[in-house]
């Protein structure tokens, strides 16, 4: 496990942005320390579901099931998750994180009838429990 001690934050400084380095900052540069569990069996079966999707919408839905299950801290960069996921599968060829960034937005935004979240409309909810049945194991009968 790689742990880097440097971030950097883009701050506004003088009419124009600036790179402020922090130090003592952890953070996991692969999958295995990214996820809440430290399960490698999670791992090797996102592994093998990867071979497959490799879509941003695919992606995006594999980012929602580990923040829905905790195993992802919603705080993490939808970006650097696709990095380390990049990096620890480099065998698979992923779409680039902007690509992500935006499904993962439009999955977490509100549909247009503004009644529900498009991530609970019924073919990405679908796609969300299949992962999390799937790969993570986890039952979802009692969930909506």
């Amino acid at each position: 496990m790689i742990i880097e001690k440097v971030s950097i934050t883009a701050i506004w400084l003088i009419g124009r942005w600036r790179a402020k380095i922090t130090e003592n900052t952890e953070l996991p540069h692969d999958l295995l320390s990214l996820l809440a569990s430290h399960d490698s069996e999670i791992v090797k079966r996102i592994g093998k579901w990867i071979e497959t999707h490799i879509r941003g919408v695919d992606i995006a839905h594999l980012y929602v099931a580990l923040v829905e299950s905790g195993e992802l801290a919603p705080s993490t960069p939808v970006k650097r998750f696709v990095g380390i996921l990049s990096a620890t599968f480099p065998e698979c060829k992923i779409v680039g994180g902007r690509q992500v960034q935006k499904s993962v937005s439009t999955l977490q935004g509100l549909s247009p009838n503004r009644k529900q979240f498009i991530k609970d409309e019924p073919e990405h909810r679908f796609a969300i429990d299949s992962i999390k049945t799937d790969i993570l194991r986890i039952s979802t009968d009692g969930v909506d």
